[in-house]
């Protein structure tokens, strides 16, 4: 008998079997964290499979943040929404710089009206998309940084200017530079506000940390916080 083949086998079992009690673990220690967390700030903390939310309330206005989990190096979504404010009439959306040249193209213009129609986005940002395909134009916030990142578009660039204050701004740009995903990947803040009401994705590394996932919150709330205060 080859015995120490025998005990390599067993060696290998044993590594394999560490690595996923180790595994189990760490996750079940970053739910708990994650739920006493939400607990402390008056947060409701849920997971389903690959799901993780959160909900809670501030300043009167009730939002829902869904983090979607992905396998490592891979980008996932997470996404806040709050019902209200609404924008009525009116959209303001930031993306890519790609979004805006996708939309402002003819060809791609036509292409976004076709995928308008078959999107299973939801009726809301359909309708919000659809708006911005009909007719928009490209904001410029005046910040140098946040152009070569991001595009703004809007149906009414007054609406665009109250949202995207300087302090917004470099919110989002601090979010986006602490958070990315390898080297060939750069996560990304969009912000879509219209009739809807407010939502904002991120588009990076998964908020799986209870410090990653309060602090997108944190964002969200000094973005939606001036509007649900009114101006």
């Amino acid at each position: 008998m080859n015995w120490g083949g025998a005990v390599i086998g067993v060696l290998v079992i044993v590594g394999v079997v560490s690595l996923v009690w180790y595994t189990i673990a760490k996750e079940r220690a970053q739910a708990l964290e994650r739920e006493q967390r939400a607990l402390e700030r008056g947060w409701a903390y849920s997971r389903s499979g690959g799901l993780y939310s959160l909900q809670g309330s501030e300043g009167g206005a009730s939002w829902t943040l869904v983090v979607h989990s992905s396998q490592k190096n891979r980008p996932a979504k997470s996404i806040w929404k709050a019902d209200s404010p609404s924008l009525p009439g009116g959209v303001v959306a930031v993306g890519s710089k790609a979004m805006a040249f996708f939309l402002k193209n003819p060809l791609g213009n036509r292409l976004a009206q076709w995928g308008m129609r078959v999107s299973v986005s939801g009726e809301d940002v359909t309708r919000a998309w659809n708006r911005l395909v009909e007719g928009c134009e490209e904001v410029d916030t005046g910040d140098a940084d946040f152009a070569s990142r991001y595009a703004v578009l809007a149906t009414d660039t007054a609406q665009a200017r109250k949202l995207l204050s300087g302090e917004v701004i470099r919110a989002v740009l601090e979010w986006d530079g602490r958070h990315k995903l390898g080297r060939a990947f750069q996560g990304e803040v969009e912000i879509l506000w219209s009739d809807a009401g407010l939502m904002v994705t991120w588009n990076g590394s998964p908020l799986l940390k209870p410090d990653d996932m309060a602090g997108f919150v944190e964002l969200c709330l000094g973005i939606h916080g001036p509007l649900n205060r009114g101006w």
